[in-house]
């Protein structure tokens, strides 16, 4: 059972949870996910995101629109949310770490995307940023190519993230003479 969005229990808690963002994880699709080194947004652009999406979020369920329209203003709210996110990682280059744009940093990060590709989803794509990481990826149980390879689980985005996260963060910190929190935590 995973909690949902409202704190309520639902089936499947790798299709849906919610942390700081809302995570959908449908089986047999094709997710673009981000993810940032830690600190890479300064705490009054966090602070600043989430108060204007809750102030528009209230805004949208106090409205007296049909709850099929609300669903779908909730939906935009969202990508907006994470669009706005983007845009602020882009901005802050210069003001946060920039980890990523050394050329040793970066080799770590891109090995460990290919080698858990050879094992738990087809990468479609990737762009290594100063501060962040874009993927495109296909999970392996919906992956054409599931045949050609051996047989493993599944792992829904989430654990992609965790695993490439965990096997680059040490290994990178390493590298920096640093120690502490190399990813952002979502």
């Amino acid at each position: 059972m995973a909690e949902s969005s409202q704190g309520q229990k639902t089936e499947g808690a790798d299709r849906f949870y919610r942390r700081r963002l809302p995570h959908w994880q449908p089986p047999n699709a094709t997710y673009f996910v981000t993810f940032r080194l830690a600190d890479s947004l300064p705490v009054h652009v966090l602070q600043r995101l989430k108060e204007d999406r809750e102030r528009r979020r209230q805004a949208v369920l106090r409205s007296n629109v049909s709850e099929r329209e609300k669903r779908k203003e909730l939906y935009n709210l969202e990508k907006a949310y994470f669009g706005q996110f983007d845009k602020w990682l882009d901005r802050c280059v210069e003001s946060s770490p920039s980890w990523l744009a050394r050329p040793d940093v970066a080799r770590i990060v891109a090995k460990a995307i290919h080698e858990l590709s050879a094992q738990n989803y087809d990468l479609l794509a990737y762009c290594l940023m100063p501060n962040h990481v874009h993927l495109v990826l296909e999970l392996a149980e919906s992956s054409s190519n599931l045949e050609s390879r051996a047989p493993f689980a599944a792992y829904p985005p989430s654990r992609v993230l965790k695993r490439i996260k965990g096997r680059t963060a040490r290994e990178a910190n390493q590298l920096l003479g640093r120690q502490g929190s190399f990813w952002h935590h979502e």
